[in-house]
């Protein structure tokens, strides 16, 4: 479904200059960039292995002046693929390929010769190979890269990391929940965690959307090589927010070991509480989700750092100035997913999702365009030409309002009721209200004005 992935060699030219664009001085910046020259490099769609210090700095130039946008560059639709060969035989080469990475071409040309269907297909190996290494397909590519991290980033926003767990099923409902959530690296502080009924990729936006809206955009976010951390899409979201998208090693907990020993603590404190407690709703877990975490996670002392994470945090804001989004439209856009659609010719009927939309644009009959939209909510799509907003279009027939593969179901036992759980979530409701009441009381309204002119 995404168009994203035509975007490996710009997320490729970012992947180079994501170290560098935090980097104030010129010296160090420079000695970096000598540092990524020196190196052999696997660069997409090129016969190339390395890169001058010139074209580097170009790149990081273009960055700053457009954003992930002036890294982009038009190519063909079928870049990275062979005319000769049909789509079919180069899907089923790339899932050969990913299979196994140490498969070797002609050991695909042979598997996929034996393939029903494809026994008539002839294939060259160097054919092969150059689609592989166009594609970011070889051995080197798919082996996951070693990286290492200090324990501990010196402030807030340098590094996050997130994953999903999974969560309790909701009284009456017999559907699973799953957990996703962000940690700061330096505080502890938890930018944001909810609940959802699936692990699907939206839901992982979704919540990213929110932790940046509250805590500010990170630096670098360190997750884990599910499928659903490795989508274009969130790359195309990271690159466009300044975020280094960093994946550790498969089948190594103690990589990630921060948010690990997080999720033990949810399941400790609040979801064995959880199961057993009158919740109904989605929306009443996540409510209480909140509290425990602004209650009882945030304000009381990390055995690591001496502190209680909400502390650590508001000491470090005053020493460092971090990123921030300037408005909600802006973040909505970046969020937004993207797909190529045909504009009907005579009607000016643009089809997603089952529905149908009217373009208004006599210009764009005919064209391809590119829609934009939230996959919660399509009852709009956006469209654009060419990188530029055109208009947006509504519904002539709506019959889903929302994307029709996001929802996800698991069947299970219904949970226990215990007094003792409802009581504990009862109790840190009213401890949740008498907090706000109590800080509520040490803010002289009345200065609030004066104070706001000089923020």
């Amino acid at each position: 479904m995404e168009n994203d992935k035509d975007l490996t060699p710009e997320l490729f030219k970012f992947s180079l200059i994501s170290p560098l664009i935090h980097i104030v001085e010129k010296e160090d910046r420079q000695n970096l960039v000598q540092s990524i020259t020196n190196k052999e490099l696997d660069i997409p769609a090129s016969g190339k292995k390395s890169l001058t210090p010139k074209t580097v700095s170009n790149y990081l130039k273009r960055y700053e002046n457009a954003g992930f946008a002036g890294l982009k560059r038009k190519y063909r639709s079928d870049k990275g693929k062979s005319k000769a060969i049909p789509d079919a035989v180069f899907q089923k080469i790339k899932e050969l390929k990913e299979e196994d990475p140490k498969r070797t071409a002609n050991q695909i040309i042979r598997l996929i010769s034996s393939t029903p269907g494809m026994e008539g297909v002839i294939l060259k190996e160097r054919t092969v190979s150059r689609l592989l290494k166009d594609n970011r397909l070889t051995r080197k590519d798919l082996k996951p890269k070693k990286i290492h991290y200090s324990f501990e980033k010196e402030h807030i926003n340098e590094l996050w990391e997130s994953d999903i767990t999974d969560g309790i099923v909701i009284r009456g409902t017999d559907r699973m929940t799953y957990l996703f959530a962000f940690i700061d690296d330096h505080s502890r502080i938890i930018p944001h965690a909810q609940f959802y009924y699936d692990e699907k990729l939206p839901r992982l936006e979704d919540s990213l959307k929110k932790a940046v809206l509250k805590r500010g955009i990170p630096k670098v976010l360190y997750v884990d090589n599910g499928k659903v951390f490795d989508a274009s899409h969130l790359k195309r979201i990271c690159a466009e927010l300044g975020i280094r998208l960093v994946h550790h090693l498969p089948y190594s907990p103690q990589s990630k070991g921060k948010i690990e020993r997080f999720f033990q603590r949810v399941q400790r404190e609040f979801m064995s509480e959880a199961r057993h407690a009158d919740i109904h709703s989605l929306e009443e877990l996540n409510s209480f989700l909140n509290t425990w975490l602004e209650m009882e996670y945030h304000r009381v002392e990390h055995h690591s750092i001496g502190s209680a994470p909400i502390d650590r945090y508001h000491d470090d804001l005053k020493r460092v100035q971090i990123s921030k989004i300037e408005s909600l439209e802006e973040i909505t856009e970046i969020f937004l997913y993207r797909e190529k659609r045909f504009v009907h010719a005579s009607s000016g009927i643009v089809k997603l999702n089952g529905n149908l939309y009217q373009v208004n644009n006599f210009s764009l009959l005919g064209l391809e365009v590119e829609v934009r939209f939230d996959p919660f909510d399509i009852s709009r799509i956006f469209v654009y030409v060419d990188e530029k907003f055109s208009e947006t279009a509504l519904p002539r027939t709506l019959k889903n309002p929302v994307l029709l593969d996001i929802p996800e179901e698991n069947k299970t036992k219904e949970a226990v009721i215990r007094k003792s759980s409802v009581d504990f979530f009862a109790r840190l409701k009213q401890k949740e209200q008498e907090t706000a009441r109590k800080e509520s009381k040490t803010i002289d309204f009345t200065k609030l004005g004066k104070e706001d002119k000089n923020v």
